[in-house]
């Protein structure tokens, strides 16, 4: 279920699996779905979409909530911070990875229904997604910790209060109704 992020697979290369680019095995196959109507891209690539997020979902660090060893977060972003000898978005790779993690298995349960498979146990695996999601990044209608602006964040530590991390959630529907104008 591994994606690397460069393909072929290069021994030895100092990227590793990394959401958001990796999280490709399921958003590119509904992308072609999508834009074609073509049931094929649902035969053609749903066990390996399932084998992603399963190995995402073997790979948690606690409860519905992934992070994974490398990522390389919100790089073009404005909010950057300096880690590590380079600028990273500001945005916590847990929110951006749980995220894309929920995108996943939403795209899966669309793949199952319109072939008319079981998709009960991706379902409520979304519901517990998004339920964890809201408690651990969401406090009072808002994203926890400090609002990242350009060249603000001094600290160089990370947040969830990012246009990343507003856009991931309003855009993957993981908040509240009533916190969507908060």
């Amino acid at each position: 279920g591994e994606i690397f992020p460069i393909i072929p697979y290069v021994p030895n290369c100092e990227y590793n699996i990394s959401n958001g680019w990796s999280d490709a095995a399921t958003v590119c196959p509904y992308e072609m779905y999508f834009a074609y109507d073509d049931k094929t891209f649902i035969y053609d690539y749903l066990e390996m979409m399932e084998k992603w997020v399963n190995f995402l979902k073997e790979n948690q660090i606690k409860e519905n909530i992934i992070s994974l060893k490398f990522c390389f977060g919100d790089w073009l972003a404005l909010d950057t911070v300096y880690v590590t000898d380079a600028y990273q978005g500001a945005t916590r790779y847990d929110l951006i990875a749980t995220a894309y993690y929920y995108y996943g298995v939403s795209k899966i349960v669309e793949f199952r229904k319109a072939i008319g498979k079981d998709t009960k146990p991706y379902e409520e695996l979304l519901v517990n997604i998004k339920k964890t999601y809201i408690k651990e990044f969401i406090k009072d209608g808002h994203l926890i910790g400090e609002k990242a602006y350009f060249e603000s964040n001094k600290e160089n530590e990370k947040t969830c209060y990012t246009q990343t991390g507003l856009a991931l959630t309003l855009f993957f529907d993981l908040c509240n109704e009533k916190d969507k104008l908060s």
